[in-house]
């Protein structure tokens, strides 16, 4: 079996093209989130998401509501990356991140972009990686919150394994 880091510098988000692209009920919705995210659950947390939570999530606005109680490739790309930036962001400020990358970005552009940026600051925090390019933050500055929301996302779950791990 993989130690901690290796499974998730293995980690892969599925990439919009990988999304259903049938439409899915809640259940379905909520078991597509618990597989795709499931190694960032430890037993003692809670779920990664739940029907109260997403319901909550359309009510405040940060997820396209469902049509006709189904949802879509759109909805599970807002409900994963809402599912990880909520463990560094509060409601509101990833409301402004998305407002921001949907600006800039396609829903799948800033889906993908948020995938490739997930796994970079994975690989980054647990592996020590740095081979990615400087980011020219006048150039692109919603990439950079992004970037530093999810390098957050990553040392928060690098401190947790390390503080589990000290037991």
């Amino acid at each position: 079996m993989k130690n901690l880091a290796e499974e998730i510098c293995s980690f892969h988000c599925p990439r919009w093209h990988e999304l259903p692209e049938i439409s899915l009920y809640m259940d379905q919705v909520l078991s597509i989130l618990e597989k795709a995210l499931s190694i960032f659950v430890n037993e003692n947390e809670e779920k990664i998401a739940t029907a109260a939570m997403i319901n909550n999530y359309v009510k405040q606005k940060i997820c396209i509501p469902p049509i006709k109680k189904r949802y879509h490739r759109e909805h599970l790309a807002y409900l994963i990356i809402v599912c990880i930036t909520k463990r560094v962001l509060s409601i509101s400020e990833i409301y402004a991140l998305l407002e921001r990358l949907l600006a800039k970005y396609s829903i799948a552009e800033a889906y993908d972009l948020f995938c490739d940026e997930l796994e970079y600051a994975l690989q980054i925090t647990f592996n020590g990686c740095t081979s990615r390019e400087g980011l020219d933050m006048e150039k692109d500055a919603v990439v950079g919150i992004l970037r530093a929301t999810l390098l957050a996302f990553a040392n928060r779950m690098l401190a947790k394994a390390l503080l589990s791990s000290e037991k």
